[in-house]
């Protein structure tokens, strides 16, 4: 496929069904090519752009595109860079996150969309922070879920308090997941033996958050559990719910067929700081968010905890960097919030582009 290509896929794939958003791939300049899938706007409602956390598909958002969908918004969401039916590069540059926002630019270029609401999800907020940062003109709007809003090492640890240092320090924080998750062991665990993969998906997927927090985020505990194959009743895997079962069989599908190789280089980029030379150039007021932008936590969430999202939010309003914020916290999720309150997180969506709407021509660069 030569570079703009456009390849596509009746239906989505993956049982997307008849009315809904076409699958497509695109070649980019960048040499990799991106599966997607792709609705335009009815009328003149804006779309949203999706980005998946780790370890998932673009398929994790299936039930609210669909509500999405019905509503009139138009949808663009990708598997990212390493998953899916997309590229799998192993150069760990690739993974630059300065990178991979510019060819999201270039799949939105390509469908000339000058403006979406970008939505990111876990490691997807480190992406949809750097497409702010460096393509600021083509996001009318933000939400953050599962995460909050991390700037550049330099600023970030200006705007740390005494109190989100507390917050880091706590046992029950996600150091342990996080560096294990960036370390060249992962790899070779969860590749070492396809019985490892379930076992991994079903602590990452978890019904019982008090297992997930005493074997997922301390030191160690992730490693063993999986050495241990070791599984745990799922959100998604037993679920006899067409919507989850779809999903969970998109998963397994991708991560039994290409392993873990590629997805991990995302942690390992971040934690090389591979992108350091260009962020800590970056002017302060580069990065502050001055559109709307909201964030979403799941009052169970051990990976994204609620309260941390909330400091950072308190603290962006207080610092300037996020004047324009909210935070929703929805009470029955944990991480995984587009798949248990796939209907609060619509309306929070809607709600969000609804402030969009409202505030678009305050956005609109004046005409000379």
């Amino acid at each position: 496929m030569s570079q703009r290509e456009e390849g596509r896929e009746e239906g989505r794939g993956e049982g997307r069904g008849e009315g809904k958003e076409e699958g497509k791939y695109l070649a980019l300049s960048t040499r990799h090519i991106y599966f997607y899938g792709y609705r335009p706007a009815s009328q003149r409602l804006p779309t949203f752009l999706f980005l998946h956390d780790f370890p998932c598909t673009s398929t994790i958002w299936n039930k609210v595109v669909e509500h999405l969908l019905g509503f009139g918004f138009g949808v663009l969401r990708p598997d990212l860079l390493g998953f899916g039916k997309t590229s799998k590069p192993t150069d760990l540059h690739d993974y630059s996150l300065r990178k991979m926002s510019s060819e999201m630019v270039e799949i939105l270029a390509h469908h000339q969309l000058k403006s979406v609401i970008g939505v990111g999800h876990g490691m997807g907020t480190h992406l949809l922070a750097r497409m702010w940062w460096y393509y600021p003109q083509y996001l009318s709007g933000l939400a953050f879920m599962g995460a909050g809003y991390i700037l550049p090492i330099r600023l970030h640890m200006e705007l740390m308090s005494k109190k989100v240092s507390q917050l880091q320090l706590h046992p029950s924080h996600y150091g342990g997941y996080w560096s294990f998750i960036a370390s060249e062991e992962a790899a070779q665990l969860l590749n070492s033996n396809l019985a490892k993969i379930p076992s991994f998906l079903s602590i990452i997927y978890a019904k019982d958050q008090d297992l997930c927090n005493a074997n997922l985020l301390p030191r160690g505990g992730l490693q063993q559990w999986i050495a241990d194959g070791r599984y745990s009743p799922s959100k998604i895997f037993e679920s006899e719910s067409d919507a989850d079962m779809e999903i969970s069989h998109s998963l397994f599908i991708a991560f039994m067929q290409h392993r873990f190789d590629a997805p991990l280089n995302w942690f390992k980029s971040i934690n090389r700081r591979i992108d350091d030379d260009h962020e800590e150039a970056l002017p302060k007021d580069r990065c502050i968010i001055s559109r709307p932008v909201d964030f979403l936590a799941g009052r169970y969430d051990a990976l994204g905890r609620p309260d941390f999202i909330q400091v950072f939010v308190e603290e962006g309003r207080q610092s300037g960097y996020l004047p324009l914020a909210a935070a929703y916290l929805l009470q029955k999720s944990s991480h995984w919030m587009m798949i248990e309150e796939s209907r609060e997180v619509t309306i929070a969506l809607g709600n969000l582009a609804s402030r969009v709407m409202k505030d678009e021509a305050v956005f609109q660069p004046k005409q000379p």
